[in-house]
């Protein structure tokens, strides 16, 4: 009986979500409906149009299966985490702190394929 009152009340997360994403008055892209049903953020954030430009800029212009990378490993470990930041304190810009968090899985993964590409060529 417990675990289907726990599935119940997944389920009715599930169509809350729902339906608050239907009532975002603009349109939003993948990404940021990803975050949303991840519960990064709510759909009543105040920064909503910031993450939903952030997101859609970078659906259109970085490389997919990177984008997916860096927002997995992003979005995951913020959650995991709790918004606290690597020094143990809240984070209070979250879209900010997201942004650069991104930002910097871009820049981690061309370090890296860099390194790849001198290591294989130095052989």
């Amino acid at each position: 009986m417990a675990k289907e009152n726990k599935k119940t009340k997944h389920i009715e997360k599930i169509i809350d979500i729902n339906e608050a994403i239907k009532k975002i008055p603009f349109p939003i892209c993948y990404y940021t409906e990803v975050i949303l049903r991840a519960g990064l953020i709510e759909p009543t954030d105040i920064q909503l149009p910031c993450y939903e430009k952030f997101l859609s800029r970078l659906e259109k212009e970085a490389n997919m299966e990177n984008l997916q990378k860096v927002l997995s490993y992003n979005v995951h470990r913020i959650l995991n985490r709790k918004w606290i930041d690597g020094s143990g304190f809240n984070v209070s810009n979250r879209y900010t702190y997201f942004r650069n968090s991104v930002l910097s899985g871009f820049a981690r993964l061309k370090a890296d394929e860099e390194w790849l590409r001198s290591f294989y060529e130095g052989e």
